[in-house]
């Protein structure tokens, strides 16, 4: 017998809180031993605020789809990823992706900071 399991992850910053933007929402089919059968994920970008309603609808619908939903079926059952692993490795993706997102930030900054030192020096030079 197979059932549907959903699982929210949120990302936390560095004081432990957890942020109100960004998140994955993970629907999965599971059978009686809790081995994954069949999952679709739903991402929240990291600019946006994470709304758990949207994503369950995402994840569930996504179910159905062939593109978005990865069928595992019982090939090699002895190697498939219980429910707890799966989730545990959503969790560090999307620690993952909160960090390369600061990165990506940080560095549209300084590339707008050195752009901007460019325009002064320019306009300086015009005085």
């Amino acid at each position: 017998m197979t059932r549907q399991r959903l699982c929210h992850i949120r990302t936390k910053d560095k004081n432990g809180n957890i942020n109100s933007k960004g998140g994955i929402t993970f629907s999965g089919i599971v059978d009686d031993q809790n081995k994954v059968i069949r999952f679709a994920t739903a991402y929240c970008h990291s600019k946006d605020n994470y709304n758990r309603k949207t994503g369950k609808v995402k994840a569930t619908s996504r179910m159905q789809s062939e593109t978005y939903c990865f069928e595992l079926g019982y090939i090699n059952m002895t190697g498939a990823l219980d429910w707890n692993t799966m989730v545990e490795k959503l969790a560090i993706d999307a620690e993952k992706m909160r960090k390369s997102h600061i990165i990506s930030e940080i560095a549209k900054l300084e590339a707008k900071k050195e752009g901007l030192s460019r325009r002064i020096a320019k306009l300086t030079l015009e005085l």
